[in-house]
């Protein structure tokens, strides 16, 4: 296949990833949506609203809101017709059998590794998310609602389901399922690196779009070098028990304790990583020496109409999450 050719196979395949991925999240939010909607429609009946003075309504329609937020069955109902729909929109570029094919055996060892390098992202994230804050203050403007946001433990049964089980599951089959084995034919580091950036795009927070790519890398490296299940494992394991059941079992301590034994984690898993990829070096090094890739791809890739529609909606979600310092 000539140059021009394979180039113009790539803008093509961005264009439709772009407003696959854009869609999808569309899905998400009007679901959520509707849901927000049904139930505030049923309590202003309830509570006969028309009477009311507009501080009043606002009070119910934040109570609405919070509802929404907490319970994660809308989500769940959104990502199963999100995902569905994105297996019809993609139907011609994919051969769903091979996303879930085992590459590589997983051993107990090889997954520890690979999760300490998936947690050391944690202690980025917590630097990274503290140094934007501090910056973001000395010109007045704050983004601690998206920070919060990023951090939320799940407080009801159906957003423990969503946070730590259904919404990995669903993130890995679109991303590293749908995303990283369209783009694979055209190199696998230019798949995994792709669909990293678009996995952190996609969250449109300031805060966690640098930790979802990082994170991503790790991801795309697992699912394709071993398989998607074990991408999937790694997810729910980070989500649900890094995140949920640890925050459960630490409730009891002190906020400042809980803060202490947060970064005490991280910062084991950090050293552990730094030791995995010294030890790896060469291996990590061979891997992307052999996996080199034209960089010129990854601007036909993102350099067309709907991949641009959709990074522009997302970093303007994500940049209206900053908010002027009170």
């Amino acid at each position: 296949m000539s140059e021009q050719k394979n180039n113009k196979k790539i803008r093509k395949i961005g264009n439709k990833i772009g407003w696959g991925i854009l869609i999808y999240n569309i899905i998400l939010f009007v679901i959520v949506f509707i849901d927000m909607f049904v139930r505030l429609l049923t309590k202003s009946i309830k509570e006969n609203t028309e009477d009311m003075s507009d501080e009043a309504f606002e009070v119910i329609f934040n109570e609405v809101m919070d509802e929404v937020l907490l319970s994660g069955t809308s989500s769940i109902i959104a990502v199963t017709i999100g995902v569905l729909f994105l297996i019809l929109f993609f139907m011609k570029n994919l051969k769903f059998k091979q996303m879930w094919s085992v590459n590589k055996n997983m051993n107990k060892a090889d997954f520890f590794k690979l999760l300490s390098v998936f947690m050391a992202g944690q202690l980025f994230f917590s630097l990274i998310a503290m140094g934007m804050e501090k910056g973001l203050n000395l010109i007045g403007y704050t983004s601690m609602e998206e920070m919060a946001t990023a951090t939320e433990v799940s407080s009801t049964v159906s957003m423990f389901l969503y946070a730590g089980i259904i919404g990995p599951i669903a993130e890995e089959i679109v991303y590293r399922g749908f995303v990283m084995n369209i783009l694979k034919p055209y190199g696998k580091h230019f798949a995994i690196v792709c669909s990293a950036i678009i996995f952190g795009i996609m969250h449109a927070n300031i805060h966690q779009i640098f930790f979802a790519i990082l994170v991503g890398l790790v991801l795309g490296y697992v699912a394709m070098e071993y398989s998607l299940k074990w991408a999937v494992a790694l997810h729910i394991f980070n989500n649900c028990i890094f995140g949920d059941v640890f925050s459960y079992l630490t409730a009891g301590f002190s906020e400042n304790v809980q803060e202490i034994l947060v970064w005490v984690v991280q910062i084991i898993f950090f050293i552990i990583a730094a030791i995995v990829m010294y030890k790896q070096r060469k291996e990590v090094k061979e891997y992307f020496i052999n996996n080199k890739e034209d960089k010129r791809k990854y601007r036909q890739l993102f350099l067309n109409i709907g991949m641009i529609a959709f990074m522009v909606i997302h970093f303007a979600l994500a940049i209206d999450g900053i908010t002027k310092l009170k």
